[in-house]
């Protein structure tokens, strides 16, 4: 059987993942038929993951391997755990560990297990708006095995922009004193060239059976192609969709738009209030060129539930966007070691991507690369030299070690 995913026409919502609405609502659902024909490994490992999780257990096989990688404590009945871990490289010990014990809920991601995590995630209540949560995200973007960029924000569903904080460290792992603030859209999206719309942007029951069949491709061949990178990053997927419901509406009225996610959904996900529900938008552009492939759009905005938001801007034009990175190691034709080192947050040549990129030099490429004083992304090395008064930070595979 495919992975449980219903689709229910609500008005002109769509939702994939969801239980069915109650028939006293006045909806009409639109099931879309399941079939038995054989499923990838790792769909089906995903949807044997997910029976596991709604059933209540505590200890469960993520990628069909046999082992329990993932361990939720503090379950009662189906419900939500208190604490996860996952031991992605059978070490004795977890690599990855959710907490939500204390008033401040985290995340923390320690890849060598030598007690200092590469990504971390602390949420808590915000203490201007008791119903808001504020997230700070830490996170080693020079491959050095220490936090390096900061990022504060309380995202706000009734606001269509978001303050987050940045900071920096000097180049001697302290904070840089003052940092920069940049408001940020609320939605993360994945744009592309304009696209003429027309209609209210309801998905049809054609578009519900290719969003179906897209977003079983999305998560089969996401979870296959992060592994081949990184395995704790592979889980770390598997986790998400296992646990969480996707919901996938066709809204979207923006002719620009291939789809978007929205940030104070993405920071919920990860520690917020209430449900872990996966909530995507798609656009009216979202099903045919100049859009990518329905399955790439869905993978995309699937990743900003696992890695959260863009580091600048739309992520388009730096070099060390991550999300951008994974889309690219996992969907272009021919993904080179720059793809995915980006994907990782590693410099090129990590042994982690294998022999399954090819090797692709970092001669003559231009690095997008941070002003540390203003927060300007500038698209080289040179023309951060020309234009910053302060320091310059490159970003991405191709950028240099911290000394």
């Amino acid at each position: 059987m495919r992975m449980q995913t219903q689709l229910c026409v609500l008005g002109v919502l769509l939702h994939a993942c969801g239980p069915s609405p109650s028939p006293s609502d006045g909806s009409t659902d639109a099931m879309v038929d399941a079939n038995d024909a054989a499923e990838p490994p790792a769909l089906a490992a995903l949807t044997a993951a997910r029976a596991a999780y709604q059933r209540g257990e505590t200890r469960i096989d993520l990628d069909g391997d046999g082992r329990a990688e993932w361990v939720l404590e503090g379950r009662v009945g189906n419900g939500r755990p208190t604490r996860e871990t996952i031991d992605s490289s059978n070490a004795g010990s977890p690599d990855m560990v959710w907490d939500r014990t204390g008033a401040v809920h985290s995340f923390r991601l320690d890849r060598n297990r030598d007690g200092r995590p590469e990504f971390v995630i602390e949420s808590r209540v915000s203490t201007s708006n008791p119903a808001l949560y504020t997230h700070v995200v830490s996170e080693d973007t020079d491959a050095d095995n220490t936090v390096d960029l900061r990022r504060t924000f309380t995202p706000d569903p009734a606001q269509p922009t978001v303050a987050v904080q940045y900071e920096l460290d000097d180049g001697s792992n302290r904070w840089m004193a003052g940092g920069w603030t940049t408001m940020v859209p609320n939605r993360q999206r994945r744009v592309t060239a304009q696209v003429p719309t027309t209609g209210a942007g309801a998905c049809t029951p054609a578009q519900a059976a290719q969003i179906q069949s897209a977003l079983d491709a999305a998560l089969s061949k996401g979870t296959d192609c992060l592994n081949r990178m990184d395995s704790s990053l592979a889980l770390q997927f598997a986790r998400k969709f296992a646990a969480s419901d996707v919901r996938i509406d066709c809204a979207e009225t923006d002719p620009s738009s291939c789809g978007w996610a929205r940030l104070d959904e993405v920071g919920s996900g990860w520690f917020g209030s209430g449900d872990d529900d996966v909530h995507v938008s798609l656009g009216p552009a979202s099903f045919a060129a100049p859009c990518p492939a329905l399955e790439q759009t869905l993978f995309h905005e699937l990743m900003h539930f696992v890695l959260g938001a863009h580091s600048f801007g739309d992520g388009s034009s730096d070099t060390g966007d991550r999300i951008w990175g994974c889309e690219a190691a996992c969907f272009l034709p021919s993904p080179t070691s720059l793809h995915c080192a980006q994907c990782l947050g590693a410099l090129n040549g990590t042994p982690r991507c294998g022999s399954s990129f090819s090797m692709r030099s970092c001669a003559g490429m231009n690095v997008s690369t941070v002003c540390k004083s203003t927060g300007t992304l500038y698209p080289s090395a040179a023309a951060c030299a020309a234009a910053c008064a302060g320091s310059c930070a490159q970003r991405g595979p191709c950028g240099p070690r911290r000394a």
